[in-house]
């Protein structure tokens, strides 16, 4: 069964892969477009998310980013089995603008190693195409799917251009640990909830925040920079890179992880529309708080 499961799931990527750039996108517009309007959970988690990090902005802006990053989110969606599956070449091609990328150059050709945050916004999936162009080799922290038949594929896919994979378990967390002493290039996602972490500010709200690119950087002496790759009115994309927030060296984790999320933020406040808020990021809560997400009447409620 899980054989038949696994040829059936990868000849969906592949209908989906082998579609026009311009249908992909309209298809993954379409989805977030039904997904705004049916205000379903991913509809009333963007929502929620909106009212806590941005409390000032009126209803009728909170609505109209609501819609956008769904439809930005849709698209990621639709995009990505293309990513993994396509000619390098068409893929690359899709690229358009670099800046900032002297921010990852400086330190490689000084033999330190680079630790790249990469935050859900814009297609972050289409950084491993953009890093493979400049000869691969990058290592990144995944988690694997919950569908175990699929592992496999899904690891080769999103390696075929050149850049490692490794699992988020003590064998992979240690092979970045490597990869950055010998002046490699590791790329995590930050605004994940982790499984252990601490608590640090991102907005207006404590998120719990994984601490290991802390000490990472802390124990290997590595850069840490921020890069995304960011969608174009066209569909096209634009690489940027950026530094950090200073605080993200300080020996103090609480300082670090609160520089770290002020990274992402300065970003997101940036292109709030291109980010993924349908991810429930505050789900985890302090002691003594109260959940966030109780929905009710289909509108969109939080306990601030």
């Amino acid at each position: 069964m899980d054989r038949l499961k696994r040829h059936f799931v990868m000849a969906g990527l592949w209908s989906l892969a082998l579609l026009p750039f311009a249908l992909q996108s309209l298809l993954g517009a379409v989805i977030g477009r039904v997904s705004y309007r049916r205000n379903g959970r991913s509809a009333r988690v963007s929502r929620a998310n909106l009212q806590l990090c941005f409390p000032d902005k009126p209803s009728e802006e909170v609505e109209r980013l609501c819609a956008e990053s769904l439809v930005a989110t849709g698209r990621t969606l639709v995009e990505t089995p293309g990513i993994w599956l396509r000619r390098p070449l068409a893929n690359a091609r899709r690229l358009v603008e670099v800046r900032g990328i002297e921010v990852l150059e400086t330190p490689l050709a000084e033999g330190q190693g680079v630790l790249i945050l990469l935050p859900h916004i814009g297609n972050w999936e289409m950084l491993n195409v953009y890093l493979a162009q400049r000869g691969g080799g990058a290592t990144a922290l995944y988690q694997p799917p919950r569908q175990a038949y699929l592992a496999d594929d899904i690891k080769k896919v999103r390696e075929r251009l050149g850049n490692d994979m490794v699992p988020a378990t003590v064998q992979g967390v240690r092979q970045l640990y490597q990869k950055l002493k010998r002046g490699g290039t590791v790329v995590v996602l930050p605004d994940q909830v982790p499984n252990q972490g601490e608590f640090a500010p991102f907005f207006a709200e404590m998120a719990l925040t994984d601490a290991l690119v802390w000490r990472m950087a802390q124990r290997t002496g590595a850069a840490m920079i921020l890069m995304c790759t960011l969608r174009r009115p066209d569909g096209r994309f634009d690489v940027e890179a950026r530094p950090c927030e200073p605080g993200v060296y300080d020996a103090d984790a609480a300082v670090g992880l609160e520089a770290v999320n002020l990274t992402v933020q300065r970003l997101v406040e940036d292109y709030p529309a291109q980010y993924q808020w349908e991810y429930k990021r505050f789900r985890e809560r302090p002691a003594g708080e109260r959940k966030l997400y109780t929905f009710r009447s289909g509108e969109a409620q939080y306990h601030g």
